[in-house]
C-alpha cells in the first residue's frame, strides 16, 4: 500500500489527534466544557427558522451512515475491480473500524445527549463523540492520505466544508453538544491516521488516467 504523506507525519497526526481527544474527554468528564457548549448552542438555536430546519436536516442526512455507507461500498467495489486490494482494505478498516470504535467510545463515556429543545431527528445512542462527525472526518482524512495529489484543491475544500456543515447540523438540531462534534473530529483524525501507518510513502494512483 502507498500513501502520499510521510509515515512520520501520519504518526504525528495520530498522536496529536489522540492527545486532543483525550484532553477534551477529560475536560468533559470534569464538566469544564458545559458552559461553552450551552452558550454556543444557544447562539446557534437563536438562528433557527423553517428554512434552516430543512437545510440542516438535509445535511445531517447526507452525513449519515444511511447515505454514506452505500456510496462507500460502491467505491470499495470500484477499487476491487481495479485490483486496488490494499487501498480498499485500508479504507474498509478505517471506515468500518471507525464505526465500531465510535460505538465503543459512546458506551465508555455514556454522555447523555442534550435535551434543550424539541429536535427534528431522533437519536437513541449516547452523545460523545458524535458519530456523524467522526464518520465524515475518517472518510475525509483516509481519502486524503491516498488521493491527496489526484484530486484538485477545490474538491478538498468542498469536502472539508461538508464535514464542517455535518458537524454544525448536529449542533443546530440539538442532538449533540459542540464538544461532541469536536471529539468526533479528533477521534476521526487519530483513527484514520493510525490505520494509514502501514501505507508506504510513495504516491498511489487510483485514477491512472486522471491528471491533478
Amino acid at each position: 500500500m502507498r500513501c502520499s504523506m510521510s509515515r512520520s507525519i501520519r504518526m504525528l497526526t495520530t498522536a496529536s489527534g489522540a492527545f486532543l481527544f483525550g484532553f477534551l474527554a477529560y475536560l468533559i468528564s470534569q464538566r469544564k466544557t458545559m458552559s461553552i457548549d450551552l452558550g454556543i448552542m444557544a447562539i446557534v438555536h437563536a438562528q433557527a427558522s423553517e428554512f434552516m430546519d430543512l437545510v440542516m436536516v438535509a445535511i445531517t442526512t447526507m452525513g449519515s451512515a444511511l447515505v454514506l455507507a452505500p456510496l462507500e461500498i460502491i467505491f470499495l467495489c470500484f477499487l476491487l475491480s481495479q485490483r486496488k486490494i490494499a487501498i480498499a482494505g485500508f479504507l474498509a478498516l478505517a471506515v468500518g473500524g471507525g464505526a465500531v470504535l465510535n460505538s465503543v467510545l459512546k458506551e465508555y463515556f455514556l454522555r447523555p445527549r442534550p435535551a434543550l429543545w424539541d429536535t427534528l431527528v431522533s437519536e437513541a445512542s449516547y452523545s460523545f463523540p458524535s458519530g456523524h462527525s467522526m464518520h465524515t472526518m475518517v472518510l475525509l482524512v483516509s481519502l486524503g492520505f491516498v488521493m491527496q495529489e489526484e484530486v484538485k484543491r477545490a474538491w478538498w475544500i468542498s469536502a472539508a466544508l461538508f464535514v464542517f456543515l455535518v458537524g454544525f447540523s448536529r449542533i443546530y438540531l440539538g442532538v449533540h453538544y459542540p464538544s461532541d462534534v469536536l471529539g468526533g473530529w479528533f477521534a476521526g483524525i487519530a483513527w484514520a491516521a493510525l490505520c494509514s501507518l502501514p501505507l508506504k510513502n510513495d504516491n498511489v494512483t487510483i485514477f491512472p488516467d486522471r491528471k491533478s
